[in-house]
């Protein structure tokens, strides 16, 4: 699996320095890139490496994560982006694409006890591109003229079920600060991922998938 997501980023990778492309297209891109990341922590879970110190479960956690946040999130942003272009989709992406990244920086530093604000700021960061990208898919399920009623249904629980995703990732992001709207983690990744997983990123997905090539 490390070795299909390498091919992957390198195939995106060289398609982003021979075309370029608008920031909606540099962010379904990225959907191929960001997996590597999940894969390599996948690959350390297995072999039982602990990279920088973080104890098993949390490497399997970010395993995880970069299969969501780094894949169906910057797709799913990428294509409503594509779909219903302007200010407020080129917003949404550059979230996505910087708040990734960021996070995971973020969460490295709290474990070393560095920059104790980067890791809620960037989750907030994240936040406001997912819900952004939420409620982008909420404005195109309301969109009758366009749009099949079956992939508008999909569209209207998967944003729902982000939103409520998300809203407990920013309370567990906020911890050091408001420990109180911290989920335990066992209940954060039960709820947060489930919903994440089967709502926002299968019915999201499903819904492009059957929704017409040429209506975009």
């Amino acid at each position: 699996w490390f070795a299909i997501c390498g091919w992957m980023a390198l195939r995106a990778a060289s398609y982003c320095w021979r075309v370029g492309g608008s920031v909606s297209q540099l962010t379904l891109q990225s959907a191929r890139c960001f997996p590597l990341v999940g894969a390599a922590w996948l690959l350390a879970n297995r072999a039982g490496w602990m990279p920088f110190g973080f104890d098993a479960l949390i490497v399997l956690l970010t395993a995880a994560h970069f299969h969501h946040a780094g894949f169906t999130l910057p797709l799913l942003a990428g294509k409503v982006s594509q779909t219903s272009p302007g200010r407020w989709s080129r917003a949404t992406c550059f979230a996505v694409l910087a708040g990734v990244p960021l996070v995971a920086a973020g969460i490295t530093a709290t474990h070393f006890g560095l920059l104790p604000w980067l890791e809620p700021v960037a989750v907030a960061l994240v936040v406001a591109g997912s819900l952004s990208a939420a409620a982008l898919h909420l404005r195109l399920s309301l969109s009758t003229s366009r749009f099949g009623k079956w992939p508008r249904l999909l569209w209207a629980i998967a944003a729902t079920s982000h939103i409520a995703a998300m809203a407990l990732a920013l309370g567990f992001g906020l911890r050091t600060w408001f420990p109180a709207l911290a989920l335990p983690m066992p209940q954060m990744w039960a709820i947060h991922g489930s919903l994440n997983a089967f709502g926002f990123g299968f019915l999201g997905l499903s819904a492009w998938a059957l929704q017409p090539q040429d209506a975009d």
